[in-house]
C-alpha cells in the first residue's frame, strides 16, 4: 500500500473508489483522437467495469494530484502469475495535459515502482499518433520494441481532416480503421542512468 509520493505540488496515493467521482469534472479532449482519454463522459457501464478493475488483484491503481485537486490516475496491471511483467497505463484531464504534470507524476511513481517495488522493467502501450505522450515516454527512457495494429475507437474518423492529417498512423482494412500501436519499453537501470 501506497501512503503519498510527492514532488513540488505533484502527490500520488493509492486510488481510492471516491476518486471516480472527480473524472465527471474533467475537461473533455476535443480532438477526435483523443475520445478515449475523455473520462468525464464515463456511461454507468463503464464506471462499473472501472470499478472492477480498480479491485482486481492484478491492476493497482494511483491518483495523481495537483496540490489537491486530482488531475489523472496512473495504472500498473500484471501480466503473468510467475513474473512480474507489468503494463503502465496514465490518463490526465486535457486541462492539465501538456504541462509537465505527466511527466512529474511519471518519473515520481517510476522511481518508487523500481525502488520500493523492486521491479526491474514496466512497458505500455501508445497509439503511434499520440506524438507528446511517445516524447514524454522517450525522455524517461521508454524505447519502442514493437508495433502491431489496434482496432480505432472512433470508426467513421475518415471522412474527417484529422484523419487525412494523421493518415500514416491507420491502415484500413475490410472498411475498419486500424491504429499503429507501439509496445515501449523501460528497464530499471535505463530510467535511473536518464533520471539522475
Amino acid at each position: 500500500m501506497l501512503n503519498i509520493l510527492k514532488s513540488d505540488n505533484i502527490y500520488i496515493k493509492d486510488f481510492l473508489l471516491e476518486d471516480l467521482k472527480s473524472f465527471k469534472n474533467f475537461t473533455a479532449y476535443e480532438d477526435i483522437l483523443f475520445t478515449d482519454y475523455n473520462l468525464c463522459f464515463l456511461s454507468e457501464r463503464e464506471i462499473k467495469n472501472f470499478k472492477k478493475m480498480i479491485k482486481s488483484k492484478k491492476n493497482k491503481f494511483f491518483s495523481i494530484f495537483l496540490e489537491d485537486i486530482l488531475i489523472g490516475y496512473i495504472a500498473i496491471k500484471k501480466f503473468g502469475f510467475f513474473n512480474s511483467n507489468f503494463e503502465l497505463s496514465i490518463s490526465l484531464d486535457k486541462k492539465y495535459s501538456s504541462k509537465g504534470y505527466g511527466y512529474k507524476a511519471l518519473k515520481l511513481f517510476l522511481n518508487y515502482y523500481f525502488e520500493d517495488i523492486k521491479e526491474n522493467s514496466i512497458w505500455l502501450n501508445v497509439n503511434s499518433f499520440n506524438n507528446r505522450a511517445i516524447h514524454v515516454y522517450k525522455k524517461l527512457g521508454f524505447e519502442v520494441i514493437s508495433e502491431f495494429l489496434g482496432d480505432f475507437e472512433v470508426q467513421d474518423i475518415k471522412n474527417l481532416k484529422v484523419f487525412e492529417e494523421k493518415k500514416e498512423n491507420f491502415i484500413i482494412k475490410n472498411n475498419i480503421i486500424y491504429s499503429k500501436i507501439f509496445t515501449m519499453k523501460l528497464d530499471k537501470y535505463t530510467f535511473i542512468e536518464r533520471c539522475k
